[in-house]
């Protein structure tokens, strides 16, 4: 009869902390998550999903670059050969 009693005692604790212990909030959208790409300069472009990247690179002349979205750019320094990005 003790360890009826006993069970009877653990399994009503557990159902009760089990169905009245607060649940976790689920988060969604709150950080968007970066793409790391690096380009062929050495410069690290970290992009927003959905976002587009353009880069042309022409011998010994500017870099240059097209961003539709959102991005994040830690250029190669080379201070003859300009980084230029156009974006909307």
């Amino acid at each position: 009869k003790a360890a009826a009693g006993v069970v009877l005692l653990v399994a009503t604790s557990y159902m009760v902390l089990r169905f009245t212990a607060p649940t976790p909030q689920e988060l969604t959208g709150t950080r968007p998550r970066f793409e790391k790409r690096i380009l062929p300069d050495g410069t690290i472009v970290w992009l927003k999903p959905q976002s587009v990247l353009e880069y042309v690179e022409t011998a010994g002349g500017p870099r240059h670059a097209k961003l539709q979205g959102a991005g994040f750019f830690e250029v190669a320094k080379d201070a003859s050969r300009p980084f230029i990005i156009a974006c909307g």
